[in-house]
């Protein structure tokens, strides 16, 4: 097996190039940058038992695709998926892997297997996807590790989809495609001597209690404004700068 690995498990979407707001597809209702954070966040407690760290990044959609390209080349990673979902009416999981790489085929046609025979769903393998000679997607081809695009099941079939609406059809997913990198790459389960450090608590829970500061970037959990309105998605996605603050009360700066 592989000497503590380090994945980098990416959303796909969520900020579009100008700094807006990127769905990506739509089906039924659902997003698929919605469905693809929970998924990514479900592989990543999948592999927390294991002796593997890994990061998840975009979930906020605050990272643009070069933004996540980039946080990759910069990090040293084994490992980086990219988790998206279908669109264009099939149905069936597949995976895009880099033109040539043998070991990027076999990971990416375990993780469609696995994602097919967990919901019974059309296993439509490992794939390439080259234009002009090079790998069409940013991901895959500008990452310097090994890096995989995963369509996890079509959006815009509602048999498809509705297997990741829930968070058990989530969680599934998740483990699906954990356990496909687990086998691939043979890493062992942590010992109980390596108590699982990774999993950090989620910074909202840190936030209530921390001072804010003029100039600090802050995110917007809540979901309604002060006024009982409701705080638009965009407005939730961005990085906010405070302009001032006042007791508990912090104004800022961009709204």
């Amino acid at each position: 097996g592989v000497i503590h690995m380090k994945v980098l498990i990416s959303i796909g979407h969520g900020k579009s190039k100008s700094g807006g707001y990127d769905s990506g597809a739509v089906g039924g209702g659902y997003h698929e940058f919605k469905l693809a954070r929970e998924i990514g966040k479900c592989i990543k407690n999948a592999l927390a038992s294991y002796d593997c760290t890994a990061t998840v990044i975009n979930y906020d959609g605050d990272m643009y695709l070069t933004d996540r390209i980039n946080y990759a080349n910069k990090n040293s990673y084994d490992l980086a998926l990219e988790i998206h979902l279908n669109a264009g009416g099939g149905t069936g999981s597949e995976a895009y892997y880099k033109r040539g790489n043998a070991q990027g085929k076999k990971l990416a046609g375990a993780i469609s297997k696995n994602i097919a025979n967990t919901f019974g769903i059309r296993d439509r393998g490992a794939k390439t996807k080259v234009l002009g000679g090079v790998d069409y997607f940013g991901f895959v081809r500008e990452i310097k590790c090994q890096s995989l695009l995963i369509e996890t099941v079509f959006i815009d079939t509602k048999s498809d989809r509705d297997k990741v609406t829930t968070a058990e059809g989530q969680k599934k997913c998740g483990r699906a495609i954990a356990n496909a990198i687990i086998s691939t790459y043979g890493i062992k389960k942590k010992t109980t001597s390596q108590s699982n450090t990774q999993t950090s608590s989620s910074s909202s829970s840190t936030v209530a209690t921390a001072k804010f500061h003029t100039g600090d970037k802050v995110k917007i959990i809540g979901k309604y404004y002060a006024t009982g309105q409701s705080i638009p998605l965009w407005v939730r996605l961005r990085t906010h700068t405070i302009k001032s603050v006042s007791g508990a009360k912090a104004l800022l700066k961009e709204i």
